[in-house]
């Protein structure tokens, strides 16, 4: 499947500054995360991603936009890929807002493909170790 790759961060000498398209604006603190998130993924070199791997909306129902980071969608100018990154699998990262931060939601995930489903608290799918589909929603405490 072709992917269109828009780059929506900036590099500078310091490291990454997203810099999204008014399309796929990020909040503020989104963006800082999502900066971060580049920074640490390329050694602290620079990097860009791919809006497709990159998603803030409500994920719990709460009517806060959330974060989902999927690593598959970093590419680092020193490497091909994220460092969060195996042979196949790639880490996806969910944080929920809190107020004027995001809290980390989701402990170790792994996959590729990752996608969000509709309504006011969606699944996120993505393909599993051993090309195993995993689906995950939020059931009000926690993913499962």
């Amino acid at each position: 499947m072709l992917r269109l790759v828009l780059t929506i961060a900036a590099v500078t000498a310091a490291g990454v500054t997203a810099a999204p398209l008014p399309a796929f604006a990020l909040s503020d603190v989104a963006s800082e995360l999502v900066a971060q998130e580049v920074k640490a993924a390329c050694g602290g070199g620079p990097g860009r991603y791919d809006p497709a791997f990159v998603v803030e909306r409500d994920l719990d129902g709460d009517g806060m936009a959330d974060l989902v980071v999927a690593h598959e969608g970093i590419e680092c100018a020193s490497a091909p890929r994220s460092a969060e990154c195996g042979e196949v699998l790639c880490r996806i990262r969910v944080w929920l807002r809190r107020g004027a931060r995001f809290t980390p939601a989701l402990g170790d995930a792994s996959g590729y493909d990752m996608t969000i489903g509709q309504g006011p608290t969606p699944e996120i799918r993505w393909v599993g170790e051993g090309g195993v589909p995993t689906t995950i929603r939020w059931d009000g405490e926690a993913f499962h």
